[in-house]
């Protein structure tokens, strides 16, 4: 679309986006505030005069200062409103042009055709120029802003826009967006044709998404403030209540005793926080509580605000009259279940009371009560030996009451569900968690809050961020809860380091340091580390490059922030026959990235074979009883998990692992989530050994297909397993160079030990060519050799050590000869 026929897309708005050239809106609207000031101060005095003059008579100081001066007030006073009124009419002929196209939920008697673009758009296309399109919008006031939400200060843009070389013109701007032009359809279409723009962004780490999110932020803002200025709207004059709407009712004293009606304050606050998410939802409860009978819901969700705030919501629908008639007119009121329990405590006072409330709701004729905490206070009910579903069933299967009730997941399996009455009366309507985009708008909201509260500013991308980090970090709480407690510990971060502007580094830095994951971007000690892994790596493991390659590029990878963030960080599969480093690669990947060896979760899963496997692993349900998985990624989340002889485990805990390495996440005994995206998972296993084997023993080059196609063929592992893994490693059997650089690593960690006792071991050729002659078997890799090194040279010193021939500062030199010797000892040929 070019600029000509978006040109005549802004023509509804052209007489508003003239007046904003001239004066802002916020300038006119506190110029209109001032006349009216003063015409209001000038007709006091001026009626003030006329009062003292007629009181006062004609000597009277009020009578002397009006003599003769009549017209001149009244002329003041006229000029005063005549400027007023025509600042009114000013403004009320900009709103009809400036509000144009407002979606609303109450129709309206005069329809007007919908501009085809927002207003925002309008205001900035209507800036264009012809020789920068890109400095044009940059200093537009919505341009300006849109670019501020991304972080960046109005002293760059203004660098930026002075060091400009290649101005992007009008006639070479090209708008892709058809149906409703939008302000980041602009701002995307800048993006793309101008590479300046687009790399002032890329320089900070922000990518188009964050400038279509920062853009939509900023209307959407535009548009809520715009529906506020709409005042004479039915939206707007629908929320105000009638004088004696509720005087048909009934007073419903009992209720207010135990219960807590939901005010006109809790509601708008909640329905300006949430506003984006659970429709669906919601319409779904006002259907149910709509009907003529048995209108009572159940609402299940996980533990968090959600399920309440839907009651919020629902509350404040009814407050401006925005739900079906049966609705209209009704109070909500939340109703504590287990209070209201160990309050009374006995049997007979909780079964009378709790009649009385509901007669009195039912009574009342406008009540809807919602049971917070219902399954609690069913539980609690029966250890005084109450059945409350029993005394509710009247009132449930009744017309004159509807009831809501909250529940967990866990509360209405464990409890509910066993209860047939449950389903007969209530409707269950299970919440799902909140997406990306939904939290995204709900934190949106409350930073505009936090901003008029706390004088802080959000950056789009810090926003970003904490959904980002909620999701990815801590996955067992629930969304939007998760996000808006993070988003809590941010501006407490903030006020305690006075500072005002919220960053994505600033929303990182404190995820790293609650997680102790690293999450910034990868300087200094760490970048070198990621550069160079390859080299550290192979310090300790010998050969085997294509399974060092694969570790190392898959953590380049995720530092470099461009992996998959809802899979793990590498899941790696490594083939070969015992011995040749597939466990020691997974030990030298702990101690050269992660810290150290603590931070590797080893699992023999020879050990997870029996029916009991996966319970031993994630818990079980019954007994609450921890699993061994779960557990331990619970305590260790950031880290290298080994899974020892991968092919010896039971077939479900290969189908557990599946869903693992595919989505980073799995479920424990108790239905939580637990997080295993910053895992390196390594998966060892000797199946297909005996192919290696034969393929090395005849000479032939590795083949990986025939390797996985003989351990499919057998059944060992299924295709879709091993499809899952980002790699699969073969691990070669050692050669004898192999074999002499593996005993020098032995030998020197030998030589550790024994410095601690002020002895040292001279690791001479002689030496490693007798260990590998005595060490090598090629069906073991290199586990003869640690065994030839116990039993021949750490033996033989300690021999010496007993025998006073070695002491403290001793240099200690063995050969082939002193080999042989011990093998003679022991009986070996």
């Amino acid at each position: 679309m070019q600029f000509q026929e978006l040109r005549q897309l802004i023509r509804p708005y052209i007489p508003a986006l003239l007046l904003d050239k001239i004066s802002s809106l916020h300038k006119r609207r506190v110029a209109l505030r001032m006349l009216g000031y003063i015409a209001i101060l000038v007709s006091i005095f001026v009626f003030g005069l006329s009062v003292m003059s007629a009181v006062g008579g004609e000597g009277s100081f009020a009578n002397g200062l009006l003599s003769g001066r009549e017209p001149k007030f009244y002329g003041l006073l006229a000029l005063v409103l005549s400027v007023w009124s025509f600042m009114f009419l000013l403004q009320a002929f900009y709103y009809s042009f400036f509000l144009k196209g407002l979606e609303v939920v109450l129709p309206e008697s005069i329809r007007e055709k919908i501009p085809k673009i927002s207003y925002a758009s309008a205001s900035v296309l209507g800036s264009f120029g012809r020789v920068d399109v890109v400095k044009d919008v940059l200093n537009n006031g919505y341009g300006i802003e849109v670019v501020n939400r991304l972080g960046f200060s109005d002293e760059q843009i203004v660098n930026f826009l002075s060091e400009r070389k290649e101005p992007l013109p009008l006639s070479a701007f090209r708008l892709n967006s058809t149906n409703f032009v939008r302000l980041s359809d602009i701002f995307d279409s800048i993006y793309k044709e101008d590479q300046g723009f687009a790399f002032l962004l890329s320089s900070r780490g922000i990518d188009s998404s964050d400038l279509r999110g920062a853009a939509d932020w900023v209307e959407r803002v535009l548009e809520i403030k715009r529906k506020n200025l709409r005042f004479w709207g039915r939206d707007n004059l629908g929320a105000i209540g009638g004088i004696g709407k509720d005087w048909a009712y009934g007073g419903a004293y009992i209720v207010k005793k135990y219960a807590t009606y939901i005010n006109d304050m809790a509601m708008r606050r909640t329905v300006m926080e949430g506003k984006e998410a659970g429709v669906e939802e919601l319409k779904m409860i006002e259907s149910v509580l709509a009907r003529k009978r048995e209108s009572n819901v159940l609402i299940i969700g996980k533990d968090g605000g959600m399920k309440t705030e839907l009651v919020y919501r629902l509350a404040g629908r009814i407050n401006t009259r925005k739900v079906s008639a049966p609705l209209e007119h009704k109070h909500v009121y939340l109703f504590d279940g287990p209070r209201f329990v160990s309050m009374l405590g006995d049997k007979n006072l909780i079964e009378r009371e709790m009649v009385a409330v509901l007669s009195d709701a039912a009574s009342s004729g406008n009540i809807i009560i919602c049971f917070i905490g219902f399954v609690e206070m069913i539980s609690a009910s029966e250890t005084v030996g109450s059945d409350l579903i029993s005394i509710m069933r009247p009132f449930l299967s009744g017309s004159d009451l509807q009831i809501i009730a909250l529940s967990t997941v866990e509360g209405y399996h464990s409890v509910l569900s066993r209860k047939g009455s449950i389903s007969e009366f209530f409707d269950t309507i299970k919440l799902k968690e909140d997406g990306s985009e939904e939290t995204i708008k709900r934190l949106e909201d409350k930073a505009l809050i936090l901003e008029n509260t706390e004088g802080l500013y959000f950056t789009y991308p810090a926003i970003r961020s904490i959904v980002d980090g909620a999701l990815r970090y801590f996955p067992d709480s629930t969304m939007p809860d998760k996000a808006l407690d993070l988003m809590e510990e941010v501006v407490g971060n903030m006020r305690a380091s006075e500072t005002t502007f919220v960053r994505k580094d600033d929303v990182l830095t404190l995820i790293e340091r609650k997680t102790g994951i690293p999450t910034s971007k990868p300087g200094g000690e760490e970048r070198e580390k990621l550069l160079n892994l390859e080299s550290i790596l192979h310090q300790r493991v010998i050969g085997q490059d294509e399974a060092i390659k694969s570790v190392a590029g898959s953590l380049r990878r995720v530092r470099s922030g461009i992996g998959d963030p809802k899979r793990p960080i590498g899941s790696f599969l490594f083939l070969g026959s015992t011995g040749v480093g597939k466990t020691e690669t997974a030990k030298a990947l702990a101690g050269a990235f992660f810290g150290d060896e603590e931070s590797l979760i080893r699992l023999d899963m020879s050990e997870y074979n029996g029916e009991e496997s996966l319970s031993r692993l994630i818990g079980v349900f019954g007994t609450g009883k921890a699993g061994v998985l779960s557990s331990r990624l619970r305590d260790k989340p950031y880290g290298v998990l080994l899974l020892d002889e991968f092919e010896k485990t039971d077939k479900k805990v290969l189908d557990l692992f599946l869903q693992i390495i595919d989505e980073g996440m799995f479920s424990d005994m108790a239905g939580k989530r637990v997080n295993a995206r910053n895992l390196m998972i390594i998966a060892t296993s000797n199946a297909g050994s005996d192919v290696i084997w034969q393929a090395g023993k005849e000479g032939k080059a590795l083949d990986k297909k025939t390797v996985i196609d003989s351990i499919i063929s057998r059944g060992i592992f299924k295709p879709e397993l091993i499809n899952r893994f980002d790699s699969v490693a073969l691990f070669s059997p050692l050669s004898n160079e192999s074999l002499s650089k593996i005993a020098r690593l032995m030998l020197d960690k030998l030589n550790k030990r024994l410095s601690k006792k002020g002895i040292e071991l001279q690791i001479t050729d002689e030496l490693v060519d007798a260990l590998v002659t005595v060490g090598s078997d090629p069906q073991f890799g290199a586990r003869p050799m640690n065994r030839a090194i116990q039993e021949y040279v750490e033996e033989a010193i300690a021999e010496k050590m007993l025998r006073g021939e070695v002491n403290p500062g001793s240099k200690v030199t063995l050969n082939k000869e002193d080999i042989e010797k011990f093998r003679e000892q022991k009986g070996v040929s």
